[in-house]
């Protein structure tokens, strides 16, 4: 039973043969071999692109070619001359209403043309003078803002000012005392004030091209 059962698989399986060609006892030692075509795969790659990647031309035009919505940063320089321009011909062409802050005796004040401005000090110049205040930290208009660091460039921009009035402050008291030793103390104090009224900001200079140079440290090169 087990015997027919065999033959009946056997009779059932096709063995294929391959005949290779017969070399003779002469050239046993050369062996003849016939190149196979291999199938396709998408994985399969050449040994050369393996080893070397691929080509330096194929990458450069991978990282040139950019969407719609993207596009190449310039350099700092290139964009540092490009605002200067642009603030310097606006200078030029008319830049609107200009404001300024300018720096007396320790205070902070922002000014535009025609303003009125108590400065809490004694300016030395008599009622009725011009002066010239070109002490400011910052300068702007609607487009753009300038920023000192402390203070802009001497010869970039000026602030005329007319004293309309110097008067000195309301009294004010002040009180120092001990508890519980009897001691007291009370004055009075009043400071000079000036009133200036704001005639105009002058631009003198051009952005980037200033002559002074005052808080910035001198490199020598030999």
């Amino acid at each position: 039973w087990q015997t027919s059962q065999l033959t009946r698989l056997m009779s059932g399986l096709r063995v294929t043969s391959i005949r290779l060609p017969l070399v003779s006892p002469l050239s046993s030692c050369l062996v003849k071999t016939v190149p196979m075509t291999p199938l396709w795969s998408p994985i399969t790659m050449s040994t050369c692109q393996l080893r070397t990647g691929p080509s330096t031309s194929s990458m450069t035009q991978m990282e040139t070619k950019l969407s719609p919505s993207q596009s190449i940063m310039r350099s700092e320089s290139e964009l540092r001359s490009e605002t200067l321009d642009k603030i310097n011909n606006k200078l030029e062409t008319g830049p609107g209403r200009l404001f300024a802050v300018i720096f007396v005796r320790g205070i902070q004040h922002k000014v535009t043309q025609g303003d009125l401005v108590m400065v809490q000090t004694d300016m030395g110049a008599p009622t009725g003078a011009r002066i010239i205040i070109n002490k400011l930290l910052a300068l702007g208009s609607q487009d753009f803002t300038l920023l000192g660091r402390p203070v802009l460039p001497r010869d970039l921009a000026v602030v005329e000012a007319t004293v309309i009035e110097k008067t000195i402050s309301r009294t004010k008291v002040v009180q120092k005392f001990k508890p519980r030793e009897r001691a007291r103390h009370i004055h009075f104090r009043r400071t000079k004030w000036t009133l200036l009224r704001i005639n105009t900001i002058n631009v003198t200079g051009r952005v980037g091209e200033t002559l002074d140079r005052e808080g910035v440290e001198k490199i020598l090169v030999n």
